[in-house]
């Protein structure tokens, strides 16, 4: 099996890649991005503090992103590109307040206290997302945790645990408007 680079058009075997970037449930475009060209710097440079949250956040089959650095880079697992609609795969790498701007009035307390180094959750929230060119009402639990670089107390990026819920509290408000 061959990996293409999509910046490149190269391709790479996978044996040079991080085995973390290979996971099952990885966002496979983790592996083909060119990410010489941006903050993060090339893949094999990356703070093993990164590398071990993603290899975290690609095992698993729950959405998670990472948003890592000053420039609050996001990075995602293939549970949450589903979520992205059709932002993905554009919003692999972006800012991630520019990524959710629409929604950033809710999500951006919740990140900048996890970038304080508190852990925020929100249950159904409220959130007006843009996934297609037209504002959606959506709800979401989410969680945002810190991220810190090994033997560092400063918090270096932050996890992103979320879960859409629009289906059960739209559910909740059609049935609460059958009764009354």
């Amino acid at each position: 099996m061959t990996v293409k680079n999509l910046a490149h058009g190269s391709e790479r075997e996978p044996s040079e890649l991080p085995s973390w970037v290979l996971s099952p449930g990885g966002c496979k475009l983790i592996a083909t991005r060119d990410w010489s060209q941006t903050a993060l710097g090339p893949l094999a440079t990356w703070p093993a503090s990164l590398t071990q949250s993603l290899r975290v956040c690609l095992d698993s089959r729950f959405p998670f992103a990472v948003a890592w650095g000053p420039e609050r880079t996001q990075l995602y697992n293939d549970a949450f590109a589903t979520l992205c609609g059709p932002k993905h795969p554009n919003a692999l790498g972006q800012d991630m307040r520019q990524c959710w701007a629409s929604a950033w009035p809710v999500l951006g307390p919740s990140f900048e206290q996890a970038l304080g180094g508190a852990s925020t959750y929100i249950e159904d929230g409220r959130l007006f997302l843009d996934r297609g060119g037209d504002l959606e009402e959506t709800f979401a639990t989410f969680s945002f945790s810190p991220l810190r670089e090994h033997d560092q107390a400063a918090v270096a990026g932050v996890l992103l645990t979320l879960i859409e819920t629009t289906g059960k509290v739209l559910g909740e408000r059609r049935t609460r408007l059958l009764r009354e």
